[in-house]
């Protein structure tokens, strides 16, 4: 659990010289299994590459707190009329409970400018997810992003 803990904190630190000239979100999401916080940074050295942080707790089985690193990719997806903007990702996560889980993701952000919020946004996200224990599961989420 430990190696795990310091992989992940390397990998912020050390991709900290990418995220200088990025913009940065916090966010609040909530669905199943549990609810988190989120902080992410855009265009990580790659163009439509986001890095985000999350902070969570499980009350759906047993309830735990977790972290994770997730790398999110903006797709140039065509949605007609309506601004959404579609991404794919994937991530790592722990509980302190001390499993580890691996998972995939896509999701859809619509601005709130269209309405008079700026730097507002909501987003839905579903995925697979694999413990390393083993075991299949799901993430669904919906949330609420600010930009800075």
């Amino acid at each position: 659990m430990r190696k795990i803990v310091l992989a992940l904190l390397a990998a912020v630190v050390f991709s900290g010289v990418a995220f200088a000239q990025s913009g940065y979100y916090i966010a609040a999401s909530a669905g199943y299994p549990g609810a988190a916080i989120h902080f992410g940074i855009e265009d990580v050295g790659v163009t439509n590459l986001d890095a985000r942080i999350n902070l969570g707790y499980s009350y759906v089985g047993t309830s735990a707190l977790s972290f994770g690193l997730d790398a999110l990719y903006q797709l140039d997806v065509d949605m007609s009329e309506v601004p959404v903007d579609v991404y794919v990702g994937g991530g790592v996560g722990a509980t302190f409970g001390g499993s580890f889980l691996i998972k995939a993701l896509v999701g859809g952000s619509y601005g709130l400018a269209e309405v008079g919020v700026e730097n507002m946004s909501v987003f839905v996200e579903v995925g697979p997810t694999f413990s390393v224990g083993g075991s299949f599961g799901a993430d669904a989420r919906l949330g609420v992003a600010y930009a800075f």
